[in-house]
């Protein structure tokens, strides 16, 4: 189960940090390469050697040889791996729903890090997860429409309302058709083209809702006949957000795809049920579905961790549990705290409106009754639904970090 590139690149910034005696720790003599996985618990070991680095000899080395903590840790982690993918790979077959995954499987499984997602908006640069997530792509469109409308001198109301959830409906008609596992799929290169997405914000009536939302045509080199793929409900997702004292800066999503995942469970942890983020039907009408099952390929997500820049410097990080409801939530928060100037906390407390191509959602509770009927003046037939995120953000500040917690969800804002 090669995993050395998992972690080599968060073991190396570690390594910079960590003194023992006048010698950095560094990954120079190959460990890294060496050892397959060093866990979070390696990490705090690391750490912790800075701290006694005040007690080392003048000169000297505290710890012995370089690296031999970490070294004896890696092995021990190592010898934990291979027996948990036994484990794993045992646990699967049950006798209800047998599964197929083999050792030679989770073995020959790599980990692949991808570059990310950017685009500019306004005076930002927006930057997220790529292929085979569509969040930052779907968020990027949503944005890149919006971009033509003056929505900071407009300010919260009916009217912005109006332009996000159509801005909503043509970028999931492109998410549809086009977005998949870029290993696997053709994708359009110019997606977020600036050209594309004027042309498909032109196709927004300030007025007027659309009755519906067909695909674009994004400059692409290599275009496929395809068919689009529908949605389904996830339920099984978790995000945070970080900043530290070194500030090193983190915003993750995970997901388990739905409660439970799997409801397979492996020494103390649930296994997911990814398998049915793939689309259910792999072609219509002769056409292919772009987020088919196919050997080897990643399922496409909605995942959508950001972060948002300004001069070069990472100004804001966001994420969201949800499913597919993650890209407007996110794309709604953006919108809130860039645009409208929120407080995080206010943006991320405010009640969403969505649109994922069919008729728009407004989030249950006191304001719902009148929202609907303020969109009901543009054409939306739009109805109540529970939207469940579990938005978590900090706005980074020159002297001040502010923090924001969904409290539709677990969540605690906290600093030292």
């Amino acid at each position: 189960m090669p995993s050395a590139e998992l972690a080599s690149a968060a073991f190396r910034r570690n390594s910079r940090r960590v003194v023992i005696g006048t010698e950095p720790v560094s990954s120079g003599d190959g460990f890294f390469d060496r050892r397959r996985l060093l866990g979070r618990r390696v990490a705090a070991r690391l750490r912790a050697a800075e701290t006694d680095r005040k007690h080392a000899p003048a000169g000297g080395e505290r710890n012995g040889r370089r690296g031999d903590p970490a070294e004896r840790e890696a092995e021990r982690a190592e010898a934990r791996i291979d027996a948990g993918a036994r484990d794993i790979a045992a646990a699967v077959r049950t006798e209800t729903n047998p599964g197929m995954l083999t050792l030679e499987d989770l073995a020959t499984y790599q980990v692949k890090e991808r570059p990310p997602v950017c685009m500019t908006y306004r005076t930002y640069e927006i930057c997220g997860m790529g292929p085979p997530s569509s969040g930052a792509l779907t968020v990027g469109q949503m944005l890149g429409m919006l971009l033509h409308f003056d929505l900071p001198a407009m300010g919260p109301g009916p009217e912005a309302t109006h332009l996000f959830l159509e801005a909503g409906k043509l970028a999931f008609a492109d998410r549809g058709l086009y977005m998949a596992d870029s290993d696997f799929v053709e994708m359009p290169e110019g997606l977020l083209d600036p050209v594309y997405l004027a042309a498909r914000a032109a196709l927004i009536d300030p007025a007027r809702a659309m009755e519906a939302a067909s695909p674009g045509e994004p400059p692409w080199k290599k275009a496929r006949l395809r068919v689009p793929d529908g949605e389904r409900p996830n339920h099984g997702t978790t995000h945070f957000v970080i900043v530290d004292r070194y500030d090193d800066m983190l915003t993750a999503t995970t997901t388990i795809e739905t409660n439970f995942g799997s409801r397979v469970v492996v020494d103390g942890f649930l296994l997911n049920n990814e398998l049915t983020d793939f689309a259910f039907v792999p072609e219509a009408d002769g056409k292919s579905v772009a987020n088919r099952v196919e050997g080897g390929k990643r399922p496409r997500s909605s995942m959508s961790p950001t972060m948002v820049f300004r001069d070069g410097a990472p100004m804001l990080l966001i994420g969201s549990p949800g499913g597919a409801n993650i890209i407007p939530y996110i794309a709604q928060a953006l919108v809130g705290i860039l645009d409208f100037g929120l407080d995080p906390q206010v943006a991320v407390d405010s009640p969403h409106v969505l649109s994922r191509g069919g008729p728009a959602q407004v989030e249950q509770g006191p304001e719902a009754a009148a929202t609907i009927a303020a969109l009901d003046v543009f054409g939306h037939q739009a109805e109540a639904a529970n939207l469940n995120s579990g938005l978590q953000a900090i706005l980074i500040g020159a002297e001040l970090l502010t923090g924001a917690a969904d409290k539709r969800r677990e969540g605690l804002v906290m600093g030292q």
